[in-house]
């Protein structure tokens, strides 16, 4: 039996606990994309985006809670930021694939969010680090260039270096926390086997 499968008579339901983590998500990724932006090559894009991890790791361990809050504190750390609102906003589709896509992934194939086995490293490498570094990547650059935030002749800078800045903190912080905490994550009833509980 997999951490997604339900044991026999499992009810599993949310509640207080759940809306606790998505608050606690929200403002751990606010404070992590405002940190950093420190690390920023420029038009709003870090080198070490840290803040994708609790877009990732978050959505997989909290399900539609973690991906909520990674839609979300983005816009308080643009804010924070001085980011404008209107880009701020255009770029919910990119903070969108970033957490939907491991979320969906690791459940419908059952990932062991754990990283146990050869090929849940093969489907953590396509979901958390490919896919959906690269769709949010180009949907941020895109918004960017389409609200003239950047220039086209930027364009490929800025999607290359959102893909980058997102991928080095999966790896580094990202893979470290799912091996380690997963175990006791999953024997909490806040982990979601399902998208709300």
């Amino acid at each position: 039996m997999g951490v997604w499968d339900l044991r026999e008579g499992e009810v599993r339901s949310w509640g207080v606990v759940h809306v606790v983590i998505f608050v606690f998500l929200t403002a751990l990724g606010a404070l992590s994309a405002t940190l950093s932006s420190f690390l920023q090559v420029g038009y709003g894009v870090s080198w070490f985006y840290l803040a994708v991890v609790v877009q990732v790791v978050g959505s997989i361990w909290f399900g539609l809670w973690g991906v909520l809050a990674s839609v979300f504190f983005p816009i308080v750390g643009d804010l924070v930021g001085g980011i404008p609102i209107s880009i701020s906003l255009s770029l919910l589709p990119a903070n969108l694939a970033q957490s939907l896509i491991p979320a969906a992934y690791f459940r419908f194939l059952k990932v062991d969010p754990a990283l146990k086995k050869l090929s849940d490293w093969a489907h953590f490498t396509l979901s958390c680090v490919v896919l959906n570094n690269a769709l949010g990547a180009y949907l941020g650059a895109s918004a960017m260039s389409a609200w003239g935030f950047i220039s086209g002749d930027l364009y490929f800078l800025v999607m290359s270096s959102w893909f980058v800045g997102n991928v080095v903190p999966i790896l580094a912080v990202g893979v470290p926390l799912l091996k380690g905490l997963t175990p006791v994550i999953t024997s909490h009833r806040a982990f979601c086997k399902r998208w709300l509980a």
